[in-house]
C-alpha cells in the first residue's frame, strides 16, 4: 500500500489554505469569521467556518516563512475560534484551537496574550479540564510524513472535505479487504465518521455473523443491536425484524438485559418496527410488550415516546398509560436535577 498516495490528499487539501489567506489579505475575513449558522443532526448549532480555520492553521503551521502579519493574522483567528467554542451546542476542542495557540505562542515572551489563552481556558467546560496552552507547543512538530492512510481519512474529515475522505476511504477498503473482525470494525468506524452508514451494512452483517459463532450473549446482542440499528436507519424493517428474532434468545441470556443500554435498544427497536410496520405490529407488540411494560422505568425519554406511539398504533390504552406515567415520572427527576 502506498501510504504517499493518501499524504499527497492531504498535502492538495492543505493548499488550499493559500486561497483562504489571500482572501483574508483582501481584506474578506466572510470565511473564517465564527458563524454559527450550522446546526447538528438532532439539535446544537455550530460554526459553520471552523473547518476554514482549521484549514488555514494547519496551512500556517506548515509553512517554511509566515506572512509579515501572521502574529495579527493568528490572534484575529484564535479570538474567532473562541468565539465558536463558547457557542457550540456540543462544546469540546479540536486541532483548530490547538495550532491556533501553538503559533501564537511564539510571539507571547512578554505575556501579551496569556489573557487571550485564559479565555481559551475559559470558553467551555471541555477547555476548560483538557486545554492546557503551554503543552499545544508540540502539535507543531507533526509531519504529514508521519500520517498513515487512517489518520489521511480522518484529517480530511475534520477539514470538512467529505468527498475526498471516501475516495481515500474507498482506496483504503480496495487497498486492505476486509478478513477479521477488527477489519470490519475499523472500516465501519470510517464510514461512520464519513455519514456513508449504508455502506457498513455488509461489514455489521459480517461481524453479527461472526458473533453468532463464538455464541457470547452479550457479543452476539451487541452485534445485532448494531445491525438492527443500521437496517432501521435505511428502512430495511423486514430485514430489522428477522435480525430482532435472530437476536433475542441471546439478549434475554444477558444478566439483567432490561437494565443496561443494550438492552434499551431492542425495546426501542421493537417501538419503532410497530410504528414501521403495521402488518406484523400486532405480533412484534405481543413478542415485547411483557417486557416493556414491566421495565418502563428503565427507558429513556426518546424511548418511552417511541412506546407511546406503539401502543397508540396496536390501540393498547393500558400500555400507553403506564409509558406516559412512567415518561411522567421520568420528567419529574429531569427537572428536579
Amino acid at each position: 500500500m502506498d501510504e504517499n498516495y493518501y499524504r499527497n490528499a492531504v498535502r492538495k487539501a492543505v493548499s488550499k489554505g493559500a486561497e483562504l489567506l489571500e482572501q483574508i489579505e483582501k481584506g474578506d475575513l466572510s470565511q473564517v469569521r465564527c458563524d454559527m449558522s450550522g446546526n447538528y443532526d438532532g439539535g446544537g448549532i455550530f460554526d459553520i467556518n471552523g473547518k476554514n480555520r482549521l484549514l488555514l492553521a494547519r496551512f500556517l503551521m506548515w509553512q517554511d516563512v509566515l506572512p509579515d502579519n501572521a502574529e495579527e493574522l493568528i490572534a484575529m483567528l484564535l479570538k474567532e475560534e473562541i468565539a465558536a467554542l463558547r457557542q457550540d451546542s456540543f462544546q469540546g476542542f479540536g486541532d483548530g484551537l490547538t495550532i491556533l495557540t501553538a503559533l501564537l505562542y511564539r510571539y507571547n515572551d512578554d505575556g501579551r496574550y496569556d489573557g487571550l489563552f485564559g479565555q481559551a481556558k475559559d470558553a467551555n467546560f471541555d477547555t476548560f479540564c483538557g486545554y492546557e496552552p503551554d503543552s499545544c507547543i508540540k502539535i507543531l512538530s507533526e509531519s504529514i510524513d508521519e500520517l498513515s492512510s487512517i489518520d489521511c481519512i480522518y484529517f480530511l474529515t475534520d477539514l470538512g472535505l467529505f468527498d475526498e475522505a471516501g475516495e481515500l476511504a474507498d482506496k483504503y477498503t480496495e487497498d486492505n479487504p476486509p478478513l477479521t473482525e477488527s477489519d470490519y470494525k475499523m472500516l465501519i468506524c470510517i464510514n461512520n465518521f464519513l455519514g456513508r452508514k449504508q455502506k457498513n451494512l455488509p461489514y455489521y452483517e459480517a461481524v453479527a455473523d461472526t458473533e453468532l459463532e463464538r455464541e457470547d450473549p452479550w457479543a452476539v446482542s451487541s452485534a445485532f443491536s448494531n445491525l438492527i440499528r443500521a437496517y432501521i436507519d435505511i428502512g430495511e424493517y423486514d430485514k430489522a425484524y428477522i435480525a430482532m428474532g435472530r437476536a433475542r434468545e441471546y439478549l434475554f441470556r444477558v444478566s439483567e438485559w432490561n437494565e443496561c443500554g443494550l438492552g434499551r435498544n431492542y425495546f426501542e427497536f421493537a417501538a419503532e418496527l410497530v410504528c414501521a410496520m403495521p402488518e406484523k405490529a400486532e405480533s412484534i407488540w405481543d413478542e415485547w410488550r411483557y417486557f416493556s411494560v414491566k421495565f418502563p422505568d428503565d427507558m429513556s425519554v426518546d424511548c418511552l415516546n417511541k412506546h407511546i406511539s406503539a401502543a397508540e398504533a396496536v390501540n393498547d390504552k393500558e400500555a400507553a398509560d403506564i409509558f406516559s406515567r412512567a415518561l411522567c415520572r421520568l420528567m419529574d427527576k429531569i427537572r428536579k436535577k
